[in-house]
């Protein structure tokens, strides 16, 4: 019986999710001591804190025990001995912002050919075409093949788990579920079902999705010491559906929560219960932003469903109701006075007005309060005279 020999996998990003994928893809069982997979790290000072750190990524599990793996490091293109710069024929991408997605593969764009398979785990919406307009707009002929990876259940990464000292990652849950797939060739010019193919088609013989989903197998013969994996292939019409309600959904939760300094979602709950409640007027100026700026939603069977304002509302309702105790998800990052995704929830509808020319005053309204107040907020922690 011959041996499954695994193809060499980059990871970058700073996501929770890379060091759980790079931990279980090495635990692979012919992956060797140093496993064939490579962490692509942001620069040179990241690259050596990793080396002091014994190029180590530690897992910490929920009950207590810590697994640790050895990872080949880079910052920089795979260079062969004779100085020519290497392909990487298979990169997982798993950034938290649009801006430095795009500029790590901008980075890297000269080691990615056609042939390369990209994985975008959790992109922020609208940033899939912006990467399309500027990293591979000059040279399409080299554009990979991407695939979209996402959260099967509504919840954010760091729910999932939590990163800390750089190296250190804290679970949260017991599982990773990812929906994935493959983006299609036409996707600039609308929403494209993987017609003719079966659910999981899209993967069939590509090396990147056969070795996830032996990962996925692996994961599930010893539980004890592993995070159950499943990564499940859909066509990329099932996925847009959900990205746009989940984009809808999240901007309005995260966003009012963090203008009403909200503790607990049930906090929110109350608000939004209010006669003449801002979540309305959200909803149908993003409904709006959205027919206009994507005419081709309109032509598609499950727009009138998607696109409910009644149904969303519900939907926000429902997720508020199911975690009423619990604190809102963005509420770390404010308390950490890390950077918020104001940009990647409400900011990108008033993105989409401006480029359209769409009335956009209340997704404005919030998107420039919660800036201004995380702003206000971060600079009260700074100066002496607020201690």
């Amino acid at each position: 019986m011959s041996t499954i020999i695994y193809p060499r996998i980059y990871l970058l990003g700073n996501s929770p999710i890379s060091p759980l994928l790079a931990y279980e893809i090495s635990r692979l069982p012919t992956q060797p001591k140093v496993p064939d997979v490579v962490l692509l790290l942001q620069d040179s000072k990241k690259l050596q804190r990793f080396l002091d750190n014994d190029s180590k990524v530690c897992i910490h599990k929920q009950d207590g025990t810590i697994n640790e793996q050895q990872f080949m490091a880079s910052c920089n293109l795979p260079i062969y001995s004779t100085g020519e710069i290497a392909q990487i024929n298979n990169l997982i991408a798993c950034e938290t912002s649009s801006k430095s997605l795009t500029s790590s593969l901008f980075k890297y764009r000269k080691s990615i050919k056609d042939s390369t398979n990209l994985l975008l785990v959790n992109p922020p919406f609208g940033s899939i075409q912006y990467i399309l307009d500027n990293v591979w707009k000059s040279n399409a002929s080299n554009k990979p093949n991407i695939f979209i990876g996402m959260n099967k259940f509504n919840q954010l990464e760091t729910k999932f788990g939590r990163l800390y000292n750089e190296f250190h990652l804290k679970l949260r849950a017991n599982s990773l579920n990812l929906l994935i797939s493959q983006l299609p060739t036409n996707f600039n010019v609308g929403v494209s079902t993987l017609t003719d193919h079966d659910e999981d088609a899209a993967g069939t013989g590509n090396e990147l999705m056969k070795t996830l989903k032996e990962t996925e197998r692996n994961s599930r013969r010893e539980r004890s010491d592993r995070t159950s994996l499943e990564f499940q292939m859909v066509p990329f019409e099932k996925l847009y559906q959900i990205r746009l309600e989940r984009l809808i959904v999240q901007s309005c939760i995260d966003s009012l929560s963090l203008l009403y300094d909200c503790q607990l979602n049930n906090e929110l709950l109350h608000i939004i219960a209010q006669p003449n409640s801002i979540l309305m007027d959200l909803l149908n100026e993003q409904i709006n932003i959205l027919k206009k700026s994507y005419p081709f939603l309109e032509n598609q069977n499950y727009s009138n469903i998607l696109l409910s304002q009644n149904r969303l509302f519900n939907v926000v309702v429902g997720l508020l109701e199911k975690n009423a105790t619990k604190q809102p998800m963005v509420l770390h990052l404010k308390n950490q006075l890390n950077q918020t995704p104001i940009n990647e929830l409400t900011g990108v509808f008033t993105r989409l007005a401006y480029t359209n020319n769409i009335n956009c005053k209340w997704n404005k309204m919030v998107t420039e309060l919660v800036r201004g107040k995380l702003s206000l907020l971060k600079k009260r922690s700074l100066n002496y005279h607020y201690l």
